[in-house]
């Protein structure tokens, strides 16, 4: 690979190192976010500017969203909220109670 870090580069070249399109480029340098030389009417990017660019666009993600988990009690809470006893889940209790809704 050829050394280019002090190099001018033409818009399509500074493209094909980004691997992004020439219009790409062109907007990117129309909003400002990537400077240039200009030579006579030609347009020249520094290698380094590219450099610039890709350090300063870098984002983070999580890698899995934080979660809350929930106590036992609090599923019990939040699925039984007329229940006031403490006590884990009873299923005869729960049984019994669906067979009253049902009748």
């Amino acid at each position: 690979m050829e050394n280019i870090t002090h190099e001018l580069l033409a818009v399509s070249r500074a493209a094909k190192v980004l691997h992004i399109g020439k219009d790409t480029m062109y907007k990117l340098i129309a909003d400002g976010r990537i400077g240039f030389i200009e030579i006579g009417k030609r347009k020249k990017i520094p290698y380094n500017e590219l450099q610039r660019f890709q350090n300063r666009s870098l984002t983070y993600t999580k890698n899995e969203p934080e979660t809350e988990h929930l106590s036992k009690m609090e599923i019990d809470q939040f699925l039984f909220p007329d229940k006031k006893s403490k006590n884990s889940f009873n299923a005869k209790d729960f049984i019994a109670g669906k067979l009253k809704v049902s009748k």
